[in-house]
């Protein structure tokens, strides 16, 4: 992806207020480039090149949240004070399962450093629920966390049917799991036979939002989280 500066002088005369930078892990932009560039750099062009009001970025991951992105974003008042960091689950066991390249308490320290940084920010996450292997234990663990984080909304999802990311552990032995394919859908669509079928799901789901709800923390579907952020911000 490229940043044209003739593309910002027709946006800015154009009269544009807001544009989003968006993109499969968006905190890695720049890396395939020569000479390399980082999200950042991205960031300071565009405020360089344009007189754009107000710049947004879409969802990252807790390690993309780094202290450059924090300091460009603390020192400007064109980006808005908005972050989306997607958690998934508040258990290490579970967060391993997913793939995913973080634990909780990473995840903890890159938003609250935000949080301090950055005035008036607004942050954003994901929690899967019925994820296959999770137990009841782990459920308890991301309760505890959605206690314990600084989010200001959080869209709680309980996936079914179940897609598995190519790669992870459970992908590689779906066996080991108990996880069988579904015969409606075979494009990496998987179940677990009586452990997190929908009632559990919709259950753990009725759970994190009334753990939400004590915590104070806003829960909503998508878009509608999309606009209560742009009326905040």
């Amino acid at each position: 992806m490229t940043i044209h500066r003739d593309w910002l002088e027709v946006a800015s005369k154009a009269g544009i207020k807001e544009v989003v930078l968006t993109g499969i892990r968006l905190g890695l932009y720049g890396r395939d480039q020569s000479p390399p560039m980082t999200l950042v750099n991205l960031l300071e062009r565009v405020l360089e090149c344009s007189t754009i009001p107000r710049i947004r970025l879409s969802s990252l991951e807790p390690i993309e949240v780094n202290d450059a992105l924090i300091g460009c974003m603390s020192n400007s008042s064109r980006i808005c004070p908005h972050l989306h960091v997607p958690l998934q689950s508040g258990d290490d066991e579970v967060l391993e399962l997913m793939n995913r390249p973080y634990r909780r308490d990473q995840y903890r320290e890159s938003v609250l450093k935000a949080v301090v940084e950055i005035p008036d920010l607004t942050l954003g996450c994901d929690v899967i629920v019925g994820f296959p292997g999770e137990t009841e234990d782990d459920l308890v663990q991301t309760q505890d966390f959605l206690y314990r984080c600084a989010s200001d909304i959080t869209m709680i999802k309980s996936i079914n049917p179940l897609f598995i990311m190519a790669g992870s552990e459970i992908d590689q032995k779906p066996e080991k799991y108990g996880i069988v394919m579904s015969k409606e859908n075979t494009d990496r669509c998987w179940s677990i036979p009586g452990e997190n079928d929908e009632v559990i799901r919709r259950r753990r789901v009725f759970i994190l939002k009334n753990t939400a709800k004590e915590a104070g923390i806003p829960f909503t579907e998508e878009a509608e989280a999309l606009e209560y952020t742009q009326q905040k911000i």
